[in-house]
């Protein structure tokens, strides 16, 4: 990925509201709305470096593996705004609200590690 299009991606999260909507059942929610979607944005830092190693302009399918109730999903729905995004956790509740709350699909996990292999067809097997 070029630095011409980093900034197009970034300029183009800045500009996109991140969804605000709360699930009642996250547990990470502590009442501190400020601090709670700042945590979820220090994850978009995180992944610029990625993003600049992949080297590619476009992101098609983006998996969340571990979504919860979407703390980073908010924000990766903004900053891969025309991305299909995938959300994966084991608590099916919370995987339906990221994929309606932010325009996704999902998948419920398991906690047997052996079966994180058999992600349904169709679906992305990383991030990137």
């Amino acid at each position: 990925m070029k630095i011409g299009n980093l900034a197009e991606y970034t300029n183009r999260y800045l500009a996109v509201p991140v969804i605000s909507t709360i699930s009642p059942d996250d547990q990470m929610f502590s009442g501190d709305r400020a601090s709670y979607l700042a945590i979820g944005e220090s994850a978009i830092n995180a992944i610029l470096p990625a993003v600049i190693l992949a080297q590619k302009k476009d992101f098609i399918k983006v998996l969340d593996f571990g979504c919860g109730c979407g703390r980073v999903g908010r924000h990766l729905r903004a900053f891969f705004k025309d991305s299909e995004l995938h959300f994966t956790d084991i608590k099916a509740e919370a995987v339906d609200f990221c994929a309606k709350t932010f325009s996704g699909t999902g998948f419920t996990s398991a906690t047997d590690f052996n079966l994180l292999g058999m992600i349904p067809r169709g679906l992305p097997r990383l991030c990137f």
